[in-house]
């Protein structure tokens, strides 16, 4: 069994500040103010009986559910607008036809949450997990086909809350864009993606914003397509949090990658490695530090043209950058205040144009390029 041959039966494995409401219209329309609710029966008059927890409205699959504890599984597919319900509020298999739409708040419990997607043509899926802590995973196994596309908005509380994505696809085309928006909880964002067989694009947007305490971020890709376009913008908040992106090319493809990265305050860390093995790489990604001594490394490895800028504000930051193969285009190393360590390497011709500023402090560094306020530099 060749490499190629394994990626394809191979078993997907992953361990995984603004007020949201007012900006996301599901979550404004359910969320109620008192002056909103149902005014309360007269004395005497029968009670209305209470809404079901799921229900289908011109396509639209609307889920709730009370507030005790949740583990719902949502399988969707094989047939297009097919979808069965398993678990809601304690309750039996329900199934559905039809879908669209689907929309899934929860309480304030702890919720346990796996959509199974069996189709290329999946629903727009909204999840709102409420208060509690939540664990939600997207688990896709998609057929051979022409186009397969998804769209995800996940909608996180204050509590701790995991999201994944699992993608396992055999369509000639994958288009994703998953949004997450997590609250001051210590949340984790885990995207994973193999793109097998004859396939043209693997086309994904992964667009996060957590809050205060200490998330993770991870996104990986694997692709025989011929192109991959891949998009990420990430805010993490002010707590440590860690950062990990890989993007793999594993036959001859262009790849291009589009990252704009904040960590925030405190301790961070920050890795992003794109490799594409007999492709073209265009790569523009700009990762901020902020306050806080902050380690980013970016690691580029075949042939084409790079946009790097790391910027590792106050604190004692390591800047690192890595080009191995014929690379051009810019990278910028600005590590502002504090003592700090750049470092800047090239395997193969030096194409690309680095700056690199220490700013205050006493700094050290290792590269090549033009170089100021460092105080000790190795040049190579």
């Amino acid at each position: 069994m060749n490499a190629r041959t394994a990626l394809c039966v191979g078993v997907l494995v992953l361990t995984a500040g603004a007020t949201i409401a007012e900006a996301n219209p599901y979550r404004r329309r359910l969320l109620r103010t008192p002056a909103q609710q149902p005014a309360p029966q007269p004395a005497g008059q029968q009670q209305q009986p209470q809404q079901p927890a799921a229900n289908v409205n011109r396509g639209e699959l609307n889920l709730a559910t009370n507030n005790s504890q949740q583990q719902i599984e949502l399988v969707i597919g094989p047939a297009t607008g097919q979808v069965k319900v398993v678990g809601i509020n304690g309750g039996s298999e329900q199934n559905f036809s039809g879908v669209n739409t689907i929309n899934l708040r929860t309480g304030t419990n702890l919720d346990v949450i796996t959509f199974q997607i069996r189709t290329p043509n999946v629903p727009q899926i909204n999840v709102d997990t409420g208060l509690g802590d939540s664990d939600v995973k997207f688990l896709y196994e998609i057929p051979s086909s022409n186009v397969a596309q998804t769209r995800v908005n996940v909608l996180g509380g204050p509590g701790n809350d995991k999201v994944a994505f699992e993608a396992k696809v055999l369509a000639r085309t994958f288009n994703a864009q998953w949004v997450v928006r997590s609250g001051s909880g210590t949340n984790e964002v885990v995207a994973k993606t193999e793109h097998c067989g004859n396939a043209d694009a693997t086309n994904v947007i992964l667009d996060t914003v957590t809050g205060a305490g200490f998330d993770k971020l991870a996104f990986e890709t694997t692709t025989e397509a011929r192109r991959q376009d891949l998009r990420l913008t990430g805010s993490l908040g002010e707590g440590e949090d860690n950062a990990l992106f890989k993007f793999d090319g594993v036959r001859a493809a262009t790849t291009k990658v589009q990252s704009t990265l904040d960590l925030g305050g405190s301790k961070d860390q920050s890795e992003m490695i794109v490799v594409s093995r007999g492709g073209r790489i265009e790569v523009n990604a700009d990762t901020r530090g902020g306050s806080g001594d902050d380690v980013i490394k970016t690691l580029l490895e075949g042939t084409g043209d790079a946009e790097i800028a790391q910027i590792g504000g106050t604190g004692d930051d390591y800047l690192d950058i890595e080009f191995s193969g014929v690379i051009g285009g810019r990278a910028r190393q600005l590590a502002e205040t504090g003592d700090d360590f750049l470092k800047y390497v090239v395997t193969g011709p030096r194409r690309a144009q680095p700056t690199m500023d220490g700013g205050a402090g006493f700094d050290q560094g290792l590269g090549f390029g033009r170089v100021t306020n460092i105080e000790e530099f190795d040049r190579q």
